[in-house]
């Protein structure tokens, strides 16, 4: 016996791409952020460290 192959309507495909690219979007600037914060908490040490 095959397995049946389901194939979701174009809409449902659509908002799923949607969806999915405005994830990624999030996380990309969460990352940002965080790379951000540790940046300058880097900086902020090595300030200390010179100071």
């Amino acid at each position: 016996m095959k397995p049946s192959i389901v194939v979701a309507p174009p809409e449902e495909t659509q908002a799923n791409k949607i969806f999915m690219e405005k994830t990624y979007e999030l996380l990309a600037r969460w990352a940002m952020e965080d790379l951000k914060q540790q940046a300058e908490n880097h900086a902020k040490v090595l300030e200390k460290k010179a100071g």
